[in-house]
């Protein structure tokens, strides 16, 4: 996180790294009735679920995007390295408070479900946290205004209590798979 703590602006950003979850170092996939392609698939949940750990909360107090993008834009012309940019750039994606990066967890929880590879008890509880700040646009299309979406909305403390409770549960899932 060097090249992103370097560019922080007192006060408006705040970087909180991760905890040092207990993830498994390896993984059962010797599992009945689960496809191939499933336990492929199951590779790829487990990568996505372990990454989504090792990303730090990144708050910042920007009033809208704008101001963000306007911050964003400076800092990298700021940065001389070509590579040092693409770094911070991406160091800057890597956060657990990026709805992207929990849509994505809420798809592979839906793919877990419907393919029946995990428990209810284990999916059912993440999906009740994720459902009501990530409405599905077919399903939910009031959900999304003009001033975002639901998680959009929530206050930063909530934010960091929903993403402490989404690793939390990521942490037993991948737990259930581990050898």
């Amino acid at each position: 996180m060097d090249i992103l703590s370097d560019q922080i602006v007192e006060n408006q950003i705040k970087i909180i790294p991760p905890k040092d979850y207990k993830i498994p170092t390896s993984y059962n996939l010797d599992i009945p009735n689960i496809s191939e392609a499933n336990k492929q698939y199951l590779s790829i949940v487990f990568e996505d679920f372990e990454s989504f750990l090792r990303f730090p909360v990144v708050i910042d107090k920007f009033k809208n995007h704008g101001e963000r993008r306007k911050w964003r834009f400076e800092t990298l012309s700021r940065i001389k390295d070509p590579l040092q940019a693409e770094l911070f750039n991406a160091q800057l994606q890597q956060n657990k408070m990026k709805g992207n990066k929990l849509a994505i967890i809420l798809y592979h929880l839906d793919v877990l479900y419907e393919e029946e590879i995990l428990p209810s008890r284990l999916v059912d509880p993440l999906i009740s946290v994720l459902q009501p700040i990530l409405p599905r646009a077919e399903t939910n299309k009031r959900a999304r205004t003009r001033l975002g979406s639901p998680w959009g909305r929530l206050a930063i403390s909530k934010k960091i209590a929903v993403v402490d409770e989404i690793s939390e549960r990521l942490v037993e899932i991948l737990n259930y798979f581990a050898k």
